[in-house]
């Protein structure tokens, strides 16, 4: 899908719009976040970059302090505060994003709705989720091209700089093998696959461990798998049971504030359990009906969209920033057919509210009441989220039709 009928001159207006827009979010604070990076970077300007990601203890991939060693850089050669540095890195790898994007669809329309649609999420509250997206779309563009060894390297550097890609990775593996059934396996050339997949993600894995450590690598993933939240703002079950848990239990997790629920932290099982069941349930039966179905792209971005959210939705320690995947791929998914605009508006809105709902326009500062006539309206738009994802979901899983498209040619 391309615009021609969009002149130079509307063209000019939106550019010059996107600009003005990103210079103004620019100077807004960011979340609480910000901090956090701003110490990161202070380690690692201290100790250089490998000691530096140990010391962080983080729960984000070691490539997160690249860029972030650019906004250093910038900070220090052109003596701008560091904050202001940050969100000028952000903001290059949102409009780089875009333009990878616009490259391979051709679309400047749908490119500068992409643009938007990341802007809070990015340079408004200054999350770091915009740090992968390019070579995540680089990644998917390759894939659909066949250019095997570009993909695998662009995809692992996504997952290197943060660790949610990862959610995809199995979408991608069943696309890879291009088999319905479990005897076609002996049709697969391991050797190809082998080559062109395993040996370069295998290497890229090697270096980073030979470089930065297993034991700093192993404590991130550990961190990053072990949020003691039950929902950390995001509008999905574990708000919904959040709400109820101060409701029901206000001595133990504390009373509603105001009618708002709070974020509550607690490892215990009987909140996490069924939720964690339901994410790996719900997961698993994304993938095998993916397996059986047609290997086109669309339905590779439409599977792994559902599969992405089935974590977003169920799984606990889930963070409001975390929807920016579920953004990208139903915009990509809209690119490729224009039938599903419908979860491609709901998702991108459900996305952006989310953020505003929590964090306001500025990442910090909440300016509007969410409870009305004594109901947290967060509650409302997440058993909203819920039941849409519960349509959609159950909608193509049970479809006896497959998606039609192109089926791209496999590896070996």
């Amino acid at each position: 899908m391309q615009n021609k009928n969009i002149s130079p001159t509307q063209i000019f207006f939106l550019v010059l719009f996107t600009i003005l827009v990103s210079l103004f979010f620019t100077k807004t604070p960011g979340s609480g976040n910000m901090d956090t990076w701003v110490s990161w970077i202070e380690k690692v300007d201290t100790l250089g970059l490998v000691k530096g990601f140990s010391a962080t203890e983080a729960d984000y991939p070691p490539l997160t302090l690249v860029p972030l060693l650019l906004s250093s850089f910038l900070s220090q050669t052109f003596g701008i505060w560091v904050y202001l540095a940050i969100k000028i890195v952000l903001l290059v790898f949102l409009f780089l994003t875009v333009f990878i994007f616009w490259l391979w669809k051709r679309d400047f329309l749908l490119s500068f709705f992409l643009f938007f649609a990341l802007l809070l999420n990015s340079l408004a509250h200054g999350h770091l989720d915009v740090f992968f997206a390019p070579t995540l779309i680089l990644a998917l563009w390759a894939l659909e091209r066949g250019k095997w060894v570009l993909f695998i390297s662009a995809f692992m550097l996504s997952c290197l700089t943060k660790w949610q890609p990862l959610i995809l990775a199995p979408m991608i593996a069943i696309f890879l093998l291009g088999i319905h059934k479990i005897g076609d396996l002996k049709k697969i050339e391991i050797s190809a696959l082998l080559k062109k997949i395993i040996l370069p993600a295998g290497l890229i894995i090697a270096l980073v461990v030979l470089v930065f450590g297993f034991k700093p690598l192993g404590y991130a993933i550990k961190n990053a798998t072990h949020h003691a939240f039950i929902s950390a703002n995001a509008l999905n079950l574990n708000w919904i049971l959040t709400y109820f848990m101060h409701v029901m239990s206000p001595e133990k997790f504390g009373p509603l504030v105001d009618g708002r629920s709070d974020v509550i932290r607690t490892f215990e099982s009987q909140y996490r359990l069924v939720p964690q069941m339901l994410f790996i349930l719900t997961y698993l039966s994304t993938l095998a009906i993916f397996f059986k179905r047609e290997k086109t792209f669309e339905n590779l971005i439409l599977f792994s969209l559902l599969g992405y959210l089935s974590y977003y939705m169920f799984n606990p320690g889930v963070h409001e920033n975390h929807f920016f995947i579920p953004m990208v791929l139903s915009i990509l998914l809209f690119a490729q057919t224009k039938k599903h605009l419908f979860i491609t508006l709901f998702l991108t809105l459900i996305g952006n509210v989310n953020l505003l709902i929590f964090n306001g326009m500025d990442g910090v500062e909440i300016s509007f009441e969410r409870v009305f006539s004594g109901l947290d309206l967060s509650i409302a738009f997440a058993i909203m989220n819920l039941v849409f994802f519960s349509c959609v979901w159950a909608q193509t899983i049970f479809s006896k039709s497959a998606n039609k498209g192109s089926t791209i040619e496999q590896p070996y």
